[in-house]
């Protein structure tokens, strides 16, 4: 699951809540709205980068 930190139309704070407690991946983007767009474009493409990396591990392993 990610979630950004600045999404205007969901609570982060339950969305890390719920997934902690029902043992779900969690990634946090910092600043992060609810496209997980950050407003620096840099930031925005290196988050996309990770996510993609954990996306293509994940569809790897099964």
């Amino acid at each position: 699951m990610y979630s950004g930190t600045q999404d205007q139309w969901a609570n982060f704070d339950k969305i890390e809540h719920y997934c902690i407690h029902h043992l779900i991946e969690f990634h946090s983007i910092v600043d992060g709205n609810h496209s997980l767009e950050t407003g620096n474009i840099q930031t925005d493409i290196e988050n996309l980068k990770q996510i993609m990396y954990r996306v293509e591990t994940f569809i790897h392993s099964l």
